[in-house]
């Protein structure tokens, strides 16, 4: 396991002590020196707990088996929402390769504050929602969503989702629990990639365990493969009108058509050491349409700012096709002519720049 390792302890203290001209040099050698070590160290605990875990907690099952992983509720409170149930969460799992889902001890779905508060490093910790004061990314308005959505324990093959917290009765979009569905199935598959990451690339000793970012990678890539082949043909099977409701909607208020592929949250995170960063928050989901027309924003501006969405997230065309639908309605519309000249003179930039 560390025989690729070759720095140790003596290594280090040697280069400590020892008197460089230039102590840039000195500072850079100390560094690749404590990554290695790190490394080192990383990976003989993480073949421990995989030597554990095999021994003690995977269970193998058969297709007829995957009935008896536990699926937990907790936090049952009146602002406290999970919109799926024990049947989504089999109904994703049973459509997946078994030797993936495999060894997957239990679901818990819960509030997770402790959790939140104890990983995430560079949110503003003071915006938390009214009502459970969960550190929280406001970003669906009056619904509350958690900065982590899912948690996977590599020792204990636990997957753990965390609850959107609202007020029902300040919700007047039915649909918008739909979207939600989505992301948490979305984020099921997350875990369940972790998990297979855990057993079949990362377990045995091999040296990937060690790099947080490689695994969240890795992740992330299946996450949207899985999303699109399992989870959006489960929703479209068993929830068809919900569904063709919600694309609808976004039709109707963002004036372009979009596929269920194109509200796969892609937000991405980082962990470092023990905790989490956010890094960036690229998701053409529509809940910023959302957050506009649940807040009273008026049409024409939610559609205009719709149509940044879609621009700043590389769905030029269908921006255009937004921008051409609000100019109908106004063709002297100087907001949206200026959107408009804007998104030609970058187009016109990039061009120049790759003929370079």
């Amino acid at each position: 396991m560390s025989r690729s390792f070759h720095s140790n302890v003596r290594d280090y203290i040697k280069e400590r002590n020892y008197k460089y001209s230039n102590e840039g040099i000195k500072e850079e050698k100390l560094n690749q020196i404590g990554e290695e070590l790190y490394r080192k160290s990383f990976t003989k605990k993480m073949t421990i707990c995989n030597r554990k875990v095999d021994n003690r907690n995977i269970k193998y099952m058969n297709p007829s088996d995957l009935n008896t992983i536990k699926i937990k509720i907790k936090d049952k409170e009146k602002y406290i929402h999970f919109p799926l149930n024990k049947e989504d969460l089999l109904g994703v799992i049973k459509r997946m390769p078994y030797n993936i889902v495999s060894g997957i001890h239990s679901i818990t779905l819960c509030l997770g504050k402790e959790y939140q508060e104890g990983k995430v490093d560079n949110l503003d910790k003071e915006v938390r929602d009214p009502y459970t004061g969960r550190i929280c990314i406001d970003e669906y308005g009056p619904i509350y969503s958690p900065p982590i959505l899912g948690t996977y324990y590599t020792r204990t093959c636990k997957i753990f989702l965390y609850a959107y917290v609202y007020d029902r009765e300040k919700i007047k979009l039915g649909i918008i629990e739909s979207y939600l569905r989505l992301q948490m199935l979305s984020t099921l598959v997350h875990e369940i990639a972790h998990h297979e990451d855990n057993l079949l690339r990362a377990g045995g000793g091999r040296w990937l365990g060690f790099n947080d970012r490689k695994c969240e990678d890795y992740a992330e890539l299946q996450q949207l493969k899985w999303t699109e082949t399992v989870v959006i043909p489960y929703l479209i099977d068993n929830y068809p009108e919900e569904y063709c409701s919600l694309l609808n909607w976004i039709e109707k208020h963002g004036g372009v058509k979009l596929s269920l592929v194109d509200l796969i949250d892609k937000s991405r995170i980082r962990r470092i050491g023990d905790k989490i960063k956010i890094v960036s928050g690229a998701s053409l989901s529509g809940k910023w349409l959302f957050k506009n027309i649940i807040n009273g924003m008026n049409e024409h501006d939610a559609m205009l700012e719709f149509a940044k969405d879609l621009y700043w997230e590389d769905y030029g065309e269908e921006c255009l096709k937004v921008i051409d639908i609000l100019l109908l309605n106004n063709p002297k519309d100087s907001e949206v002519l200026s959107f408009k000249a804007d998104i030609y003179i970058n187009l016109r930039y990039k061009l120049r720049g790759s003929h370079k």
